[in-house]
């Protein structure tokens, strides 16, 4: 295969130095011709003789000839290296970086946008083991859980209220599992998709609330106050969207939010955005994670038992910016933390 890839190259090169010898030489032809015709008018002296014409002739030629194969190299070891580029990423090699420093514009363009596919290829690579990595990584824990659960309730050598504790864990690893696949199907749907179809007209207030009562047990089995400032108004997008946004922050804030806080929930016009502010207490973020903090699989506090899956966020992120918004995030600690969107209020 080698070897015949050799033969291609070597044979690309004869045509491409023929070529260019053959354009060379009709140069040399026609120039001889027209020295021959100006001796024959005398415009040029005749002590040039025509004998000067054979030793002319021969040189230009030879000339022509070391010009034409050195061209030909210069000109063909883009295409050959295009061609090795090609090869290595083919076999999953994204190193190999084209010479953009090239005299013809073009080839200087090409390379230059090649290399920037190979960048972009290799952080493509890149993200794709560490997403695998990271998937294998969060689901070994609960299903080490069932497992563990599983092998207890096949002793059999358990009382009922121990039983009852296998199963409820055993279910409870299920959900996360569940909960975090969703998740994941979620964000892969959602990385895919450019634009947002399914628009209409609906209570930007009333879905709010309406998602906030989801977690009723959550918020009331900690005590937790929440409050509403909810300005009234109409918001043109895709409602099902927007409902993963606020139920992933909502969820959020619960989770971090310590027996008897409070959480405070904004809404109002800013402009032209729509701004939901959702501020939770607690003991807030420290800085080093905020910039980390909507990465897939990321966790602040990994020492928690109730911690999730470390999407919710990202998928939030992900939303947001098909919506055409932005999210922030601001914490302080010992105090609590701060997530505000904004959305841009379309013209119905």
């Amino acid at each position: 295969m080698k070897k015949r890839q050799i033969i291609k190259s070597r044979k690309l090169w004869i045509i491409f130095t023929f070529l260019t010898f053959s354009v060379m030489s009709v140069s040399v032809m026609v120039t001889s011709f027209c020295l021959l015709v100006a001796f024959e008018r005398g415009l040029l002296s005749p002590r040039f003789g025509i004998s000067a014409f054979a030793p002319f002739s021969v040189t230009s030629i030879a000339v022509a000839t070391v010009l034409s194969m050195f061209v030909s190299r210069a000109m063909l070891y883009p295409v050959r290296d295009f061609s090795d580029a090609a090869k290595r990423i083919s076999k999953g090699d994204f190193s190999k970086k084209l010479n953009e420093n090239n005299l013809i514009e073009e080839i200087a363009s090409a390379s230059k946008n090649f290399n920037l596919m190979m960048t972009e290829l290799e952080k493509l690579e890149g993200f794709r083991s560490e997403f695998a990595a990271s998937v294998s990584h969060e689901f070994k824990t609960p299903l080490g859980k069932i497992k563990g659960y599983a092998e207890l309730l096949r002793e059999g050598d358990l009382s009922l209220e121990e039983k009852e504790n296998c199963i409820n864990q055993i279910v409870s690893g299920v959900d996360k599992l569940n909960a975090m696949s969703e998740k994941m199907l979620s964000l892969a749907r959602f990385e895919n998709q450019q634009i947002v179809l399914n628009k209409s007209k609906f209570s930007l207030d009333e879905q709010l609330r309406q998602c906030f009562l989801l977690f009723e047990t959550r918020w009331s089995e900690k005590e937790i106050e929440p409050s509403f400032e909810l300005e009234e108004f109409d918001y043109f997008g895709d409602s099902n969207l927007l409902s993963h946004i606020w139920t992933n922050i909502f969820d959020n804030a619960i989770k971090f939010t310590p027996n008897g806080g409070n959480i405070n929930i904004e809404l109002k016009k800013e402009k032209r955005y729509a701004v939901v502010t959702v501020f939770n207490s607690g003991e807030g973020i420290k800085e080093k994670d905020i910039s980390h903090i909507f990465e897939k699989f990321y966790q602040v506090d990994r020492s928690r038992n109730d911690r999730g899956s470390g999407l919710g966020l990202s998928l939030v992120k992900r939303i947001v910016e098909l919506c055409g918004g932005e999210i922030s995030v601001k914490s302080e600690l010992g105090r609590g933390t701060e997530f505000k969107v904004y959305l841009p209020l379309s013209e119905i």
